[in-house]
């Protein structure tokens, strides 16, 4: 009999719940985290809600589900995150229960839901669609309007068209991340904005931990509503630029380029989304499609004991412990996840390796020839390659940094 035993309750303080096919998400923690958990582990938790004792609850469990429960366990785990209160007690077999850590700060907080629904209501939504279905008949009818790499290569202002791509880039991702934060105010879900990494890119994020207390046909809404962003204004953008091929209004020289780039960069981040071997936005909205609880991580165990029997050699990770739906689930993804990897490297090929071998000859030329070449031309050049170093480093420093970080894997 353990400590626990002899406590005559345990508190169990209040969390929401999502169910899913054979877990339950709860939560939010103190510092805002949600947590999954099977059924009858919840259900375990109602009864001790209730008033129950430990001894109680496990005499209730055993005789419903036939099976000792490992509450001792669930509760030292749970009390861990803030949601369990364990009583004081002398015996030093007691848990060593961490202090739980301040409440998130969450941001934007002055938008009000109201507000919020205005730009992701179904008035709003319809207005979106429509836009970018008139962009695919647009586009369909005029391909010569999708824009290439040589948008983005004008060898006579180097830096200028870098600072360009820069502060587009920048904005339109600070409007795609506050698509995400509105979306889930829409719902009355709080977020966080902060800045990340996927591999050495750097990347802006909204930490949307809160739509786990959203019943799952309402999460897809801010989990797609940076893309969303993109499509939409991607859209607008390419209308644009038809209506100044037909003739309907007249844009300058750098509207059209300017025009070009956005649309360049608004693609360029959909087809990012696209990177299935990376947490994108259209990852996370295919995890809660299919309800899997570490999709990523699983498929890229399911491939490397793919690897391994091809080679003869036993599987290195054991996944007997999923269960048979998410086994099938992460199986078709691993072809996914491939197809993003080759997508990945195609925009490689495709896009930054032309723009590398046009641009860097420039470049260097620019630098040897010093001052000798004209003022301008040398800070030119300068300037792109220090800004190139620069967000690489920081990508790469921050990439270097989370592998040296261990990974904890989710206990199912």
């Amino acid at each position: 009999m353990s400590w626990l035993e002899h406590a005559s309750s345990v508190t169990i303080h209040p969390f929401t719940r999502q169910a899913g096919s054979d877990e339950v998400v709860i939560g939010p923690t103190p510092t805002g985290q949600f947590l999954s958990l099977p059924l009858e582990a919840v259900a375990l938790l109602d009864e001790l809600a209730l008033g129950k004792t430990v001894s109680e609850a496990r005499a209730w469990y055993e005789a419903r589900y036939g099976e000792e429960p490992d509450i001792d366990g669930l509760l030292e785990h749970l009390s861990a995150y803030g949601l369990v209160s364990l009583p004081g007690t002398a015996s030093p077999t007691a848990p060593s229960v961490s202090p739980t850590a301040s409440k998130p700060t969450y941001h934007l907080t002055f938008i009000s839901e109201r507000v919020a629904r205005f730009f992701f209501g179904r008035p709003a939504l319809t207005l979106y669609g429509a836009v970018i279905l008139a962009a695919l008949v647009a586009l369909v009818t005029h391909p010569t309007l999708l824009p290439t790499w040589r948008a983005l290569f004008i060898p006579e202002h180097i830096t200028a068209t870098s600072l360009l791509v820069t502060f587009l880039s920048l904005l339109t991702l600070t409007f795609h991340e506050l698509a995400h934060l509105v979306a889930a105010r829409s719902r009355g879900v709080l977020c966080r904005l902060g800045f990340g990494n996927r591999m050495w890119t750097v990347v802006a994020e909204t930490d949307m931990t809160g739509v786990w207390a959203l019943p799952r046909a309402q999460r897809y809404l801010p989990l797609l509503a940076g893309p969303l962003f993109d499509a939409f204004s991607a859209s607008l953008v390419l209308l644009v630029l038809l209506a100044s091929q037909q003739g309907f209004v007249s844009l300058s020289e750098w509207m059209l380029r300017t025009s070009s780039i956005l649309l360049f960069i608004h693609g360029m981040r959909l087809l990012w989304q696209c990177y299935f071997y990376v947490r994108t936005d259209f990852y996370y909205a295919l995890t809660t499609y299919f309800d899997c609880k570490d999709l990523m991580q699983d498929t890229e165990d399911f491939l490397r004991n793919q690897l391994a029997r091809l080679r003869g050699r036993t599987a290195p990770v054991d996944q007997s412990h999923i269960p048979q739906r998410e086994r099938r689930v992460i199986a078709r993804y691993s072809v996914i996840w491939l197809a993003g990897r080759v997508l990945a490297f195609g925009l490689v090929f495709f896009v930054q390796v032309p723009l590398l071998i046009h641009y860097l000859p420039l470049i260097l030329r620019a630098i040897a020839a010093g001052l000798q070449g004209g003022l301008y031309a040398f800070l030119d050049s300068v300037f792109v390659i220090t800004l190139w170093l620069v967000t690489v480093t920081l990508g790469l420093t921050l990439w270097i940094r989370e592998l040296r970080t261990p990974v904890r894997r989710p206990t199912r």
